[in-house]
């Protein structure tokens, strides 16, 4: 039998008001009255690092659709269409592509905007939206939306209370990985950029010195670890590995071993950082796109240290500068590669401190980013 303590009704019949400031145009200052539009809306939270305000002097007099207070919820639109936060504490004016929804008597506000996060909400919202470019939905159409909700407040009030604890949860391991994230670049930087600072004997390489570019492998078995360009991350993570049998591979893949390090050669995958250490290939060979360079350390080389080399800021930055070939279809040649000079550790125990160090802020990050995955899946 169906849970009679549960309903669902219209968003419509959910809401005492709309307040829609749509299709008026806003009094814009210099100061004033700070004026929150779809730019200031993220999902969960309204950024005001942009500000634009209303002239005090014509606020009360352009307000004449009502005033937005705490307890209203947020929602885009469009350009972005559905992200939503609570109303913040102060006053605001609301601008385009932009309206806050007031709850009535029959659902808790805390539950509607949790609900319209969801991704039963989401999904609602998009089905009803409209438009090729850039999507959006109308006011008629969004209260429309089918709401699922206990008929007792104070068991929408506790379901909203255990979800915004998991909010919580997700946003302040959200903090610490961009914290992580932060202070792995920069360590990477001072280490790899100027390593005098903090290393005392180190010299001046190229990456030819400690490695070989592009070179030729072999692979013998016919099922075989085969990487796409989008299989792998701008951040240098292998996403999936597919098992190919030889002859369903794309023409003149590039050939790779175990432990050997990929760098994506063609713009923009080379500035976002996309590239890859090769782990865990069939047989210890794979094939890859055709848009990879290939780097194989030489006898005595960690090969974990060139990877963190080809993801320092110098490398991307001096290889962007590097490119050739027409617009869209610009590389890195491989002469660059080559060429590139960097300062290491003069010392082989330098090197692999140095190489478990960053080792360790990579462990660390994917370990946010999982609590992160695991977070958002309950």
């Amino acid at each position: 039998m169906p849970d009679s303590s549960w309903t669902t009704s219209k968003l419509s019949q959910l809401l005492s008001e709309v307040i829609d400031y749509r299709g008026q145009s806003v009094p814009k200052s210099d100061h004033g009255v700070p004026l929150i539009t779809a730019r200031n809306v993220r999902d969960g939270y309204v950024d005001l690092s942009h500000k634009e305000y209303v002239a005090e002097s014509e606020y009360d007099k352009w307000a004449t659709r009502g005033f937005p207070k705490v307890g209203d919820i947020l929602f885009t639109t469009e350009a972005p269409l559905g992200n939503i936060a609570p109303y913040p504490e102060g006053t605001f004016a609301l601008g385009q592509r932009l309206v806050a929804l007031r709850t009535n008597d029959l659902i808790a506000d805390s539950y509607l905007y949790q609900y319209l996060r969801s991704e039963i909400g989401k999904h609602q919202v998009n089905v009803r939206a409209s438009g090729s470019t850039a999507k959006g939905i109308k006011s008629s159409e969004l209260k429309k939306i089918a709401v699922n909700y206990p008929r007792y407040g104070t068991e929408q009030k506790k379901i909203a209370t255990i979800l915004s604890t998991w909010d919580n949860a997700i946003n302040t391991t959200e903090k610490l990985l961009a914290n992580s994230e932060k202070q792995k670049k920069a360590l990477m930087q001072v280490v790899l950029g100027s390593p005098t600072k903090i290393i005392k004997n180190t010299r001046v390489v190229t990456l030819a010195d400690l490695a070989v570019i592009n070179p030729a492998s072999e692979a013998s078995e016919e099922l075989v670890t085969f990487l796409a360009m989008d299989a792998v991350s701008n951040n240098a993570e292998i996403l999936r590995r597919e098992l190919l049998e030889k002859a369903q591979l794309p023409t003149g893949c590039t050939k790779f071993q175990e432990n050997d390090v990929l760098v994506a050669k063609i713009t923009p995958c080379f500035e976002n950082g996309k590239g890859a250490f090769a782990t865990e290939l069939k047989d210890g060979l794979g094939f890859g796109s055709t848009e990879f360079h290939v780097i194989r350390a030489k006898a005595g080389v960690n090969p974990k240290l060139l990877f963190y080399v080809t993801q320092s800021h110098n490398f991307r930055f001096k290889g962007a500068a590097n490119m050739q070939g027409s617009s869209g279809h610009r590389r890195v040649p491989k002469d660059f590669l080559k060429t590139f000079r960097f300062t290491i550790p003069s010392t082989k125990e330098a090197q692999e401190g140095l190489t478990a160090l960053f080792t360790t802020c990579d462990l660390e990050i994917k370990g946010h980013r999982k609590t992160i995955q695991i977070l958002k899946q309950e």
